[in-house]
């Protein structure tokens, strides 16, 4: 076992590894591959093969790559692409654990969203970016 873990050692040093786009890719890959389960075409099932396999690859030649620098801006601008879609997963994650206490309402001013009390009847709340204050029914 310990050969074992010191050639994955060996092997991996200086190479680039894991990241959020590596993460998205192999789930891709495992989304075609399930939905390729269902296909009744066999030239769908192929296409939807092929992608996988490719996808699978650059995954594969992403982790193993040594050039780092390349590999981190490729996945900086991943990011950066999915910013707006992964902070609304995350407001709706926050809504869904604070259902029962708490609401998120929005500043009619600038658009911040804010967590206020839930059953509070009518407030004013002021928003701490921009100042404004409105009266909400929460």
């Amino acid at each position: 076992m310990n050969k074992l873990k010191e050639f994955l050692e060996k092997l991996s040093k200086g190479r680039y590894g894991m990241d959020h786009l590596n993460v998205f890719l192999i789930y891709v890959v495992f989304v075609l591959s399930f939905v390729g389960l269902f296909i009744n075409s066999a030239r769908t099932f192929n296409v939807l093969r092929a992608l996988a396999g490719i996808l699978s690859i650059f995954a594969i030649y992403r982790i193993m790559s040594k050039n780092v620098n390349a590999r981190y801006q490729e996945n900086i601008k991943y990011l950066k692409a999915t910013k707006p879609l992964r902070a609304e997963m995350e407001l709706l994650a926050l809504k869904w654990k604070d259902r029962k206490t708490h609401r998120y309402v929005k500043c009619p001013s600038c658009k911040k969203i804010m967590r206020v009390p839930k059953k509070a009847g009518k407030i004013k709340i002021r928003c701490p970016r921009c100042g404004h204050e409105f009266i909400k029914r929460v």
